[in-house]
């Protein structure tokens, strides 16, 4: 599978694998992908890659690795329209891949990532589903899973080199542009399972490697002049049935959503991160491009 691009598949799939990926998961269902697969392996153990996928054997953290693939194959960028870069332990399928790039492309979006469903283990609790909505715009994708354009992804990679955690990154790559109304988004209509406790298997490879993920943060955020302010991450939605809403009613039908879902809820302290979501539903979300050594435009 060394020429990849082809047969009409327009999207590209990069994963970071171990050995206890769930990557061969998502070969089922979507027998018609539109989709390539590259599996970047950074287990101990010998791969041995399946028909349909492509493996790349390097050591070292997620972004900074990717950034090192993308250099070496810069023809990745002209032969794919979208790629998807998750986490190898996402459980889901190729029917939801190929759901997630065709709402990428209909809806416009620059980036986004699927929904988790409420038994996943998350960070951010506006990145889990909300069944009242197609989608919700938002300021910030987490690193989890994001799906990007070409032209996001072209913006997006210098800042990738020397970022092996991405600590920062999802404060950043929804704001890059002149006019960044409605091109992120959370798409609550593709949702995805998030398996393992959120970052505590990357601390260990990280540290073992000397690296301080919060720095690597705190280092891309100065890049960008950019202060984290406490806001309301979600800024208007498109229901199940289309209709369009604001950011005051999308915080609602969030909140009537996450309270009838509650109990299926794993993570730990859920009620303080929820508390902590809603605190600032009726803060404006801010969507000022942010430039490079120049703070925040506009």
């Amino acid at each position: 599978m060394d020429a990849m691009g082809g047969a009409g598949k327009r999207h590209l799939v990069l994963v970071r694998a171990g050995e206890k990926s769930l990557h061969r998961q998502w070969l089922a269902g979507g027998a018609e992908r539109s989709w390539d697969l590259i599996v970047s392996w950074y287990g101990d153990g010998e791969y041995e890659a399946l028909a349909d996928e492509r493996v790349l054997r390097r050591k070292g953290g997620k972004w900074d690795v990717i950034h090192a693939h993308f250099a070496e194959m810069p023809e990745l960028l002209a032969n794919y329209t979208h790629f998807w870069l998750p986490d190898d332990d996402i459980a889901t399928d190729g029917e939801a891949i190929d759901a997630m790039f065709a709402l990428m492309e209909a809806e416009g979006l620059s980036i986004g990532q699927p929904a988790l469903t409420p038994d996943s283990y998350f960070t951010y609790p506006h990145t889990l589903a909300a069944s009242s909505f197609r989608l919700r715009y938002t300021s910030l994708v987490e690193v989890m899973m994001p799906c990007l354009t070409r032209d996001q992804m072209r913006r997006m990679l210098p800042h990738l080199a020397n970022s092996s955690s991405g600590f920062g990154l999802d404060n950043v790559w929804a704001r890059l542009e002149a006019d960044n109304r409605y091109k992120a988004a959370i798409i609550d209509a593709v949702q995805m399972t998030h398996t393992r406790p959120v970052g505590k298997f990357l601390a260990g490879r990280l540290k073992s490697r000397g690296i301080d993920q919060r720095e690597e943060g705190r280092r891309l955020r100065g890049r960008f002049g950019h202060r984290f302010r406490r806001e309301f991450p979600c800024y208007g939605g498109v229901t199940a049935a289309g209709r369009p809403v604001r950011q005051l009613t999308t915080a609602w039908l969030m909140l009537k959503d996450y309270s009838r879902q509650r109990r299926r809820l794993v993570e730990p302290d859920t009620g303080r991160r929820f508390r902590r979501l809603f605190r600032f539903f009726y803060r404006p979300t801010t969507l000022a491009q942010l430039t490079e050594n120049a703070g925040i435009a506009g």
